[in-house]
């Protein structure tokens, strides 16, 4: 299924006295031309199982806005507990994905809550009519980070569900909102905790009884009843039991949510609170619908969240969130990208001994200073902006701004450290010439990257742009040039001239096929022939090294390509290769990459970390890679 598909089947519903619009038979509390304090009542918003809002005029400001009172306004204490419970939780937090909260005050004897008014729908809603899986990965993501601040200001929500989030009719804004159930770590709240099922413990000498055993009430009336806080089909194993919660049980309510969003059933399912319950805790998770074009990497980060023991989910809401956002095929060609440029640095000397003649002269080499600019220039410039903003859309030309300027630094950079390297070796004379070569050689490597992406991004144009500025950013810096002991402790070249010139060459097409995948969200089959083309020209020139950067080149496209099999199949030959022609530094390159790929399409977490110690190990023994290491650690969070 296209991205831009909505995603499975429309989510099936089930009454569980979640928030609605008001029953046409029943009376509001206050009807429209009410006052409540200075507000006029215009009109009900929605109903739920805790309380009526309604649609207000705030005269003193000049603005509408949402109040919230219960739903029986003569409670009594434990029901004005709850309601100021909320709005003090609610209050003291400030970010644009948390409801904000205006005021608290009382009037006719009623408590109520003023908040800001969202004109829009609730998630519930805006799912209903089928969205396409990164739309609604975007969404949760929101959401996932006003729980985070929930949490940063410990609070747990314990009621979350998309019937308590907003959405905004342009869709900008995205707001939790229902905090009636929140609850501090500190017990702040003033009232009774023997009372709240959430954090009552067993008395002591008992154990409590199985949740099995322990509860038959109906799906449709637990939350009214009160029994336990929550609504059922997103509480977690814990809230089941009645067990103390922590903010790891919103992850739970979080991820059922976000399960059922993107696969149109509920992860769980069960007729009782007892049976669901005993479902959620054996992990007996309903069939993923074939075909809904979701990527294995979010369901193992969704099914993660899921696991009856909150300390097998993530360590904290920010770290899911993060781990929703990750692009495993941005992750996979930056790090391919600089390993690249690493085996490239050691080995563009062949350029200037290809022939097989003596290098030329210190002098002759760096009269050429301004290499650089016959790359990037203002034809260049030109290029880029007729590709990435043809239309003239402001974020496209905004866009094409970042990139000028980031290239303009990188051109920059690129001829100070050609002045550092010449002056140091023909003026101070405190760096030797095999060592200026070396440096001389990794430059070249960086002038070919930044033409490759120019290439990329012009050729791809306006499809590119969304890419553009990190692609950008994720080249190689030249000063790197300058680690000397790094460049000569690189791949020795072939021996033979015509060898060196054609690894050259084949290394060249590596470089370009990264710079294009870098640049592109297809996952071109042409880019996997251009792959499998260069594996056979490495194995023509039967120089093992190149043979297994390039195998690992073609398992990326493949992994991009959503080709498991054949990916997993090439990054294992890619090890092999490298292995037995004994280079330390191309077997941890491959080993994170198929870490990385392997951390895609799986869902086997302790097969994951298992994949990932034998990974951190080869870069542990002699070859240790800042930019691998980064990968290997996005690969594991």
């Amino acid at each position: 299924m296209a991205d831009g598909d909505p995603t499975c089947a429309p989510t099936e519903q089930l009454a569980l006295a979640e928030t609605q619009a008001p029953d046409a038979g029943e009376a509001p509390l206050f009807a429209p031309g009410t006052f409540l304090g200075r507000y006029e009542i215009q009109s009900v918003l929605g109903q739920g199982g805790m309380g009526t809002v309604y649609a207000a005029r705030d005269p003193d400001l000049d603005r509408t806005v949402a109040i919230k009172v219960l739903r029986d306004h003569r409670g009594g204490d434990s029901a004005r507990k709850r309601l100021l419970r909320e709005a003090r939780a609610m209050a003291r937090l400030s970010h644009p994905n948390v409801i904000t909260v205006h005021e608290v005050a009382s009037d006719h004897g009623t408590d109520f809550i003023v908040m800001a008014l969202i004109e829009g729908e609730s998630l519930e809603g805006w799912l209903s009519r089928g969205r396409a899986w990164r739309d609604i990965v975007a969404v949760f993501g929101a959401c996932g980070r006003g729980l985070a601040a929930a949490h940063d200001a410990g609070l747990i929500h314990r009621d979350f569900k998309p019937a308590n989030v907003l959405i905004s009719g342009d869709g900008n804004t995205v707001v939790v909102t229902d905090f009636g159930l929140a609850r501090s770590g500190a017990s702040d709240t003033g009232d009774d905790p023997a009372q709240d099922p959430a954090r009552r413990d067993p008395p002591p000498g008992t154990t409590r009884a199985p949740v099995a055993a322990a509860h038959h009430h109906s799906l449709a009336t637990v939350t009214d009843a009160g029994a336990v806080a929550g609504t059922p089909a997103y509480m977690s194993p814990e809230q089941h039991h009645g067990d103390r919660l922590d903010a790891r049980s919103d992850q739970f309510s979080f991820c059922a949510a976000l399960y059922e969003a993107l696969f149109g059933v509920r992860p769980f399912a069960g007729t009782t609170l007892a049976s669901l319950g005993l479902a959620k805790i054996e992990r007996r998770l309903a069939p993923i619908p074939d075909k809904c074009g979701v990527p294995a990497r979010i369901r193992r980060v969704v099914v993660r969240g899921l696991a009856p023991e909150p300390e097998a989910r993530f360590p904290s809401m920010t770290a899911l969130v993060a781990a929703l956002s990750r692009d495993p095929r941005r992750r996979l060609v930056a790090a391919a990208m600089v390993a690249v440029v690493a085996i490239l640095a050691a080995v563009t000397i062949l350029a200037v001994l290809s022939s097989g003649s003596a290098a030329p002269g210190l002098a002759a080499v760096c009269e050429d200073d301004h290499a650089i600019d016959a790359v990037w220039n203002d034809a260049a410039r030109h290029r880029l902006a007729s590709a990435l903003a043809a239309d003239g859309d402001a974020a496209a030309q905004a866009t094409v701004t970042s990139v000028v300027r980031i290239f303009d630094a990188y051109a920059g950079d690129y001829k100070e450290a050609r002045r550092r390297a010449c002056t140091a070796a023909l003026i101070d004379h405190t760096v030797p010439e095999a060592d200026f070569l070396l440096a001389r050689s990794c430059l070249v490597g960086r002038k070919n990257d930044l033409s490759a992406l120019i290439d990329a991004l012009a050729t791809s144009g306006a499809a590119s742009a969304e890419r553009a500025v990190a692609a950008a950013e994720e080249l190689s810096p030249p000063a790197a040039c300058a680690d000397y002991e790094a460049l000569a402790a690189g791949i020795p070249p072939p021996k033979d001239a015509r060898a060196r010139a054609e690894a050259t060459r084949i290394r060249a097409e590596l470089s370009a096929i990264d710079a294009a995948a870098k640049t592109t969200t297809k996952d071109g089959e042409d880019l996997i022939a251009r792959a499998q083309a260069a594996v056979s020209s490495a194995r023509a020139a039967a120089y093992r090294p190149v043979i297994a950067e390039a195998l690992v080149t073609e398992a990326e496209i493949l992994a991009q390509a959503r080709h498991a099999d054949k990916a997993q199949a090439t990054i294992d030959e890619a090890i092999v290769v490298a292995e037995e022609a004994g280079y330390t530094s191309l077997r941890a390159r491959a080993l994170v990459t198929k870490m990385a790929i392997w951390s895609r399409f799986s869902t086997d977490y302790p097969e994951i970390l298992k994949l990932g110690r034998r990974a951190r190990a080869a870069l542990g023994h002699g070859a240790s890679d800042p930019s691998l290491s980064a990968s290997l650690n996005l690969s594991l969070a």
